[in-house]
């Protein structure tokens, strides 16, 4: 499976993005957009579907980020360790340790610190919400 970048602004970002959407290959699902979450080490990418609601309530701080990557899942989420935008690993639902590894996963998006996070950030996807 292959992700691409969209052209929506990154939601986290910090010399490089934290958690951007990206565009996903997958010609056999209806889920088309993802969210990419990269891990303390900098060199480990979580992509889970995006859910619009559970998006929708982390942008309210109603949940934290490793929440909506949790939310977002159905049965099953990918991981990339190099970069190579290709090489993707399926991990099925038991493997929750992962989500403890997101950059800024146990804050809620108002915890972000200032000028990481978007000002508006309910406006700028209000397209996809």
């Amino acid at each position: 499976m292959k992700f691409t970048p969209t052209d929506f602004k990154d939601i986290i970002n910090s010399d490089g993005y934290i958690l951007r959407v990206m565009k996903s290959d997958l010609q056999e699902s209806n889920i088309s957009y993802f969210l990419e979450g990269r891990c303390f080490n900098g060199q480990t990418f979580i992509y889970t579907p995006l859910n619009k609601t559970a998006i929708k309530l982390y942008f309210e701080d109603r949940i934290t980020l490793k929440e909506l990557f949790m939310l977002g899942r159905t049965h099953e989420f990918y991981l990339r360790e190099d970069k190579t935008e290709a090489l993707v690993t399926t991990y099925l639902l038991s493997d929750d340790n992962i989500f403890e590894t997101i950059q800024c996963g146990k804050e809620l998006y108002s915890q972000i610190p200032k000028g990481m996070g978007l000002e508006n950030p309910l406006e700028d996807f209000s397209s996809l919400i």
